[in-house]
């Protein structure tokens, strides 16, 4: 029996000679990695998860038309405050007065794959998808997380990225987006 050291793996991995099987135990890696979603004809069957955390996108002009991601996305979402920090000038005590302004926009990343499934090949949802992103106005979002816990009931488009992706039914895409909300303002 033969050991290999892999370079990203975390542990050496047992090669015999006689039978080519090789696995590797961990990969490093960040962000997230589908690899059995990305093969087409493989012998892994994957269930569609869209009634565990299914999440829609849908234009404020369109309500109705909503968009069900097919394979359950990854959703990050980033907050923060925006403080003043005030000096006092001769001062024995260390540091600044503090003033809590206002609390910023929710950052909210949506990361997936679209996936053909019985209702449409990867292809149509990518231009579904791409219909949406290009529209200039807010898209509202249907996702019970972002919803209740969050409170983040529209969304703006800051960028996306739809990576080169292996497999012919199989699209990876990455969204960044902001949370909005309306104001009315008196001018």
């Amino acid at each position: 029996m033969q050991k290999l050291n892999l370079l990203d793996a975390e542990s050496v991995v047992d090669a015999s000679t006689t039978e080519a099987t090789l696995a590797v135990v961990g990969q490093k890696a960040l962000g997230f990695a589908v690899p059995p979603l990305l093969y087409p004809r493989s012998s892994l069957s994957c269930e569609v998860t869209r009634y565990k955390i299914p999440l829609g996108l849908s234009l404020i002009s369109a309500p109705e038309a909503v968009m069900w991601l097919p394979v359950d996305p990854l959703v990050s979402v980033d907050g923060g405050n925006t403080v003043i920090k005030r000096e006092i000038a001769n001062s024995v005590m260390r540091g600044t007065v503090k003033e809590l302004w206002r609390q910023d926009d929710w950052q909210v990343t949506i990361a997936g794959v679209l996936q053909s499934d019985d209702i449409m090949t990867s292809d149509e949802y990518l231009t579904q998808l791409l219909s949406m992103v290009n529209a200039r106005e807010a898209l509202k979002v249907s996702c019970d997380t972002l919803n209740c816990v969050y409170g983040i009931q529209t969304l703006v488009m800051d960028s996306y990225s739809f990576p080169a992706t292996q497999g012919e039914d199989n699209q990876r895409f990455t969204l960044k987006c902001v949370s909005d909300e309306s104001y009315n303002l008196v001018i």
